[in-house]
């Protein structure tokens, strides 16, 4: 079964888990149906990082889930946003800003947004590695063009190019991505 694994703010990980935030606002979204389950992964601040590299892989973690049981599509800006903006704590120029480029602000450009409905929120007593989760292999049927394929023997017969599927996750996503759960 499909699922998501998000990368979410520390800021934001906190309204989201005080009930303040009910609507999560990303650029895309998912092409699986709803309802889906979506692991919230925490990230840190990046400066951290720089100055203290070793605590790079010790704070951040999967610390949570939720059910997006609904995905609203919103145009960005719009009146229709009022809600999407109450509801995800976002005000409207921190959306205008996460959305459009400078260059783009001559109101010509249209955007759309979508609004991720939290709901079934579960907070994990002991946050869970990265490791733990596995994301689906891309090259289905293209084994030979993936880097996760290993060469299968029968004794000393080779019996071909076979792809694990399913692979270790070793780096947060940027916004989201798939995992197999």
């Amino acid at each position: 079964m499909k699922a998501v694994l998000i990368s979410i703010q520390p800021k934001w990980c906190e309204k989201i888990f005080n009930g303040e935030k009910t609507i999560e606002v990303r650029k895309s979204r998912p092409k699986i149906d709803t309802p889906f389950k979506v692991y919230v992964y925490m990230t840190k601040r990046k400066w951290i990082f720089k100055l203290l590299p070793f605590l790079k892989n010790r704070f951040a973690k999967v610390i949570g889930e939720f059910v997006c049981d609904r995905i609203e599509k919103f145009s960005v800006g719009s009146l229709h946003c009022d809600d999407i903006e109450k509801e995800s704590c976002l005000s409207y120029s921190e959306m205008i800003n996460y959305f459009y480029k400078p260059e783009e602000l001559d109101g010509k450009t249209v955007k759309w947004g979508f609004g991720w409905h939290i709901s079934d929120l579960k907070i994990y007593d002991k946050p869970k590695e990265l490791g733990e989760f596995r994301k689906p292999c891309n090259h289905i049927n293209d084994c030979c063009t993936c880097k996760e394929a290993e060469f299968q023997y029968d004794g000393d017969e080779l019996r071909g190019l076979v792809c694990r599927r399913e692979i270790p996750l070793i780096r947060p996503p940027q916004s989201w991505c798939y995992i197999e759960v």
